[in-house]
């Protein structure tokens, strides 16, 4: 959400609508003037509204935490006296012994709360990890609801079509083109599937599936899996191909880093699907498909999966940074060193042979704030003696 700029009601109207310009929701008209309202009320304060730290145009005082800001280009809450991030735990920092929400207390600071029914901090992309000020705006809980299920379609175009003559038209669905000639959906789309299967015209137009390049070989996802015959998975690319003939990386949910398709009325993940289809059943009923680059937000290549144990996964997601809320550590004792994934990984361990080590006790003796922990002397495996996780506003 942009910060809104005017004078005047009329300018700062022309302002706000123009954030939720392209968003339909439930009294719309309504809850822009609730919040010009806010904003207006703002002006006549004494104190500045946003209030800009000395020479920054991106770094706000909050409005009930004066010794934190927020900077609105990286979506960050820190200390302005010592320039250190909070850095936040499912969203949340403790500010003066309270715990808030770096979203809210960041779009606060920058913008007022309008007064209006059921009002909150909406996710514009529907990242919740993303705080940016550009990713966030006040929200009534009918727009909140309609992002929140709206999904991110990622089919292919589907199909193309030509008259006699002419050049191929490409349409992103079947339903796209029925409709084109004026049809109805139903039953014209069987049809259609009927005239590309058999290679005639249909309704005068020669039609054919499109096929995305580059997409390898197509194997066949078992029927035990999916529970219908016909769906194949690509080499290359990530689709999924459908027993009609057209192509899906599938749909990405909000605050799901997986890809997913709907088959027979199911959700799959598309690549699990790919990994039955090139790298044969599970070898045990407990693995789990693994992307060996740790790229899960994206269509994965086959050779990219493969099936792994469940430990064998979440030491990967170590391995590669993916878990960026555990380290690695190494606890040596009597001239022996054995690593663990995490902190936890350790107290797992220590506890199933009758021994209570503490997981705060192990990060401070990694962190160099006392010196061993249980007669163990305990160390990041990547050799640092400070948290990682303390960053300050300036750094690079």
């Amino acid at each position: 959400m942009p910060l809104v700029t005017g004078d005047t009601v009329e300018e700062c109207t022309a302002c706000v609508s123009a954030i939720y310009d392209d968003f339909d929701f439930i009294d719309k008209n309504g809850f822009i003037l609730a919040q010009v309202d806010a904003i207006m009320k703002c002006k006549t304060q004494s104190r500045p509204y946003p209030d800009f730290l000395p020479e920054s145009e991106t770094r706000v005082y909050l409005r009930d935490y004066p010794d934190y800001a927020y900077d609105t280009a990286h979506g960050v809450i820190f200390n302005v006296t010592t320039k250190q991030i909070i850095q936040p735990v499912h969203g949340q920092v403790n500010l003066k012994g309270d715990s808030v929400y770096v979203h809210i207390e960041g779009l606060r600071a920058c913008t007022p709360k309008p007064i209006y029914a059921n009002v909150s901090v909406d996710h514009i992309s529907r990242d919740h990890t993303d705080h940016r000020l550009e990713n966030l705006r006040w929200a009534p809980a009918s727009l909140q609801c309609k992002n929140r299920h709206t999904k991110e379609s990622l089919d292919t175009s589907a199909i193309q079509a030509k008259k006699d003559g002419e050049e191929w038209k490409t349409y992103k669905t079947r339903k796209e083109f029925v409709q084109s000639l004026g049809l109805p959906y139903l039953p014209s789309c069987a049809n259609l599937s009927t005239a590309i299967s058999n290679g005639v015209k249909f309704h005068g137009h020669r039609v054919r599936n499109l096929t995305p390049t580059g997409i390898g070989q197509l194997r066949p996802i078992p029927a035990s899996v999916v529970g219908i015959d016909g769906y194949q998975a690509t080499e290359f690319g990530g689709y999924i191909r459908r027993p009609n003939g057209t192509y899906t990386h599938g749909s990405k949910e909000s605050r799901c880093h997986y890809y997913k398709i709907n088959i027979d009325g199911s959700p799959y993940k598309v690549h699990i699907l790919t990994t039955y289809a090139f790298h044969g059943s599970k070898p045990s009923p407990n693995s789990q498909s693994n992307h060996k680059r740790g790229a899960a937000n994206g269509p994965a290549d086959a050779r990219d999966l493969e099936w792994v144990t469940r430990s064998e996964n979440v030491q990967h997601a170590h391995d590669v940074g993916l878990n960026t809320s555990s380290r690695a550590v190494v606890a040596i004792s009597d001239n022996t060193t054995k690593r663990f994934s995490s902190s936890l990984d350790a107290v797992r361990y220590f506890k199933a042979r009758g021994i209570k080590v503490d997981n705060s006790a192990i990060t401070k003796s990694c962190n160099g704030k006392q010196k061993s922990h249980k007669g163990i002397t305990w160390a990041y495996a990547d050799g640092t003696t400070t948290s990682r996780k303390r960053k300050f506003i300036d750094d690079e």
